[in-house]
């Protein structure tokens, strides 16, 4: 047996792991479980014909010296993919074949759902990662976590449904300029915001090539005033949001 295997599952027939993380088994273990009348030779090169199987691809050969009394003889071992194992037991055509194929679906099952979990648990830890990095608000939290739900065909009940900050008004910084007739533009307020420390610039990598893009975010003494909201261009930026209630505070302490 190959030294890199390590076993996962040793009830019916072993099940052993690549260091490549693919499932196989051992093809004179597999043929000792099925019980076939025939020499392993014969019988191991039939089913794995019957099966389609390709070499170094559902199936390797592995090369041995087995000791013996009269010295040393050259074998073939078969390291053989769960699922054409799988077929191949299905061709025994008897109870034990059924048995061993019955016994592999189970292994399949039980893996992919711990593969999923893990994927899941990663996902929801590089949310809240993002999140948290990102000092977004508790609305775009859940955004973030729905849509991750999503990818993973989740249901999304058991989240629960969050109102900015109760019923305290939100809007973009431009909105609120134009509508209290403030006289500087969004991008010399802005530049006021940041002096002053309550906005931060922060980049992220672009999907195209080796640019940067950047963006905005409210810091610990600007979320007094707004909220980071996820960007609906891209969940990696967030969009500052301000209160419609306190704005003119802001406006009148950034610019004094």
């Amino acid at each position: 047996m190959n030294n890199n295997l390590k076993i996962l599952e040793n009830e019916l027939v072993s099940v052993y792991e690549t260091d490549k993380s693919i499932k196989v088994v051992d093809g004179r273990e597999l043929h000792q479980v099925l019980r076939s009348g025939q020499d392993f030779s014969t019988w191991v090169k039939k089913r794995l014909a019957e099966c389609d199987a390709v070499e170094n691809e559902d199936f390797e050969l592995l090369h041995n010296s087995v000791e013996q009394v009269s010295g040393a003889k050259h074998r073939i071992d078969y390291i053989i993919k769960l699922d054409t194992a799988k077929e191949m037991a299905m061709l025994e055509r008897n109870e034990k074949g059924k048995e061993v194929r019955k016994y592999f679906i189970r292994i399949e099952k039980k893996y992919k759902e711990n593969r999923e979990k893990s994927e899941i648990e990663k996902a929801a830890f590089m949310v809240k990662f993002v999140a948290d990095d990102l000092n977004v608000n508790s609305a775009s939290r859940l955004l973030m976590y729905e849509n991750m739900c999503k990818d993973y065909h989740m249901p999304t009940g058991f989240l629960p449904k969050y109102e900015h900050n109760g019923s305290r008004q939100m809007k973009a910084l431009s909105s609120l300029l134009r509508e209290n007739d403030c006289e500087f533009s969004a991008v010399k307020f802005n530049l006021l915001l940041v002096e002053q420390g309550y906005l931060e610039e922060r980049e992220r990598p672009s999907s195209k090539g080796n640019k940067v893009k950047k963006f905005k975010a409210l810091t610990d003494k600007g979320l007094h005033y707004g909220e980071n909201a996820v960007s609906p261009h891209n969940q990696k930026e967030v969009q500052p949001l301000y209160y419609s209630d306190t704005f003119m505070e802001l406006y009148d302490l950034a610019t004094s």
